[in-house]
């Protein structure tokens, strides 16, 4: 129940104002509570994601340019990355929105695009999830098979899931804007 939680409310966060994804916990569940636990956790974190994604959305409906002020002071978030968003959304629309997290560009962006330029709620919806769920659903499967096929203590695996994630951020934030 804790993993549910933490997922959604990971989700929630990363959607809004967080700036680490939820793959972190979600890796974390699949490779140590299996990979049932882990899809259930990806489910709790997609529909933190679509909240929070709800909340930045309507936000930028109703007050886009301090939206977009706001998130170009979150880490890894600049003006100019706020700014191609905006583009990529107006010239390619939804398709700019599922593909571009893959990137490495926060889907709270695309979000808040997405509000700022009018997209049709259920539209936004339903790229919301085609943006989240496969990416959550398929690392989360990768640490749910991978962890029971390498032969060393739990702990070790622990330290070695946490040593991923630390290098993955650490190379993240030294390309990524501030």
């Amino acid at each position: 129940m804790r993993a549910r939680t933490a997922a959604a409310l990971w989700g929630f966060s990363e959607a809004t104002v967080f700036f680490l994804v939820p793959d972190v916990i979600l890796t974390y569940v699949g490779a140590f509570r299996g990979l049932r636990a882990g899809l259930v956790a990806s489910g709790f974190a997609l529909a933190g994601a679509l909240i929070g994604g709800t909340v930045t959305y309507g936000l930028a409906a109703h007050m886009p340019d301090a939206v977009m002020a706001w998130l170009a002071r979150v880490p890894a978030i600049s003006p100019e990355m706020v700014a191609r968003v905006q583009g990529d959304i107006r010239a390619s629309g939804l398709s700019a929105m599922v593909l571009g997290p893959l990137s490495g560009t926060p889907y709270k962006i695309y979000a808040a695009a997405a509000g700022a330029q009018g997209v049709p709620y259920p539209l936004f919806l339903v790229a919301s999830v085609l943006a989240r769920l496969p990416r959550f659903a398929g690392l989360t499967a990768i640490a749910a098979w991978l962890a029971p096929r390498i032969p060393a203590p739990r702990r070790y695996l622990q330290i070695t899931w946490l040593a991923i994630w630390l290098a993955f951020y650490a190379f993240y934030f030294s390309v990524m804007p501030r």
